[in-house]
C-alpha cells in the first residue's frame, strides 16, 4: 500500500522529503474511530450512589 502510493507520487513528479511509519497512539486511534478527542474522565456521582 505504501509502495503503491510512493510509486504514484513519483510518477506524478511529487518529491518526498521524508516518510516515517509507526503504530498510532491510543489517542490517535480513538480520534480515528470516534471523530473527536478524548476528554478528561468524568464521574457521575448518581451512578456511584445507586
Amino acid at each position: 500500500m505504501v509502495g503503491r502510493a510512493m510509486s504514484r507520487l513519483t510518477d506524478a513528479g511529487v518529491g518526498i522529503a521524508d516518510l516515517s511509519l509507526g503504530r498510532p497512539s491510543l489517542d490517535e486511534a480513538f480520534l480515528a474511530l470516534t471523530g473527536h478527542r478524548a476528554g478528561p474522565a468524568t464521574i457521575d456521582h448518581e451512578d456511584l450512589n445507586a
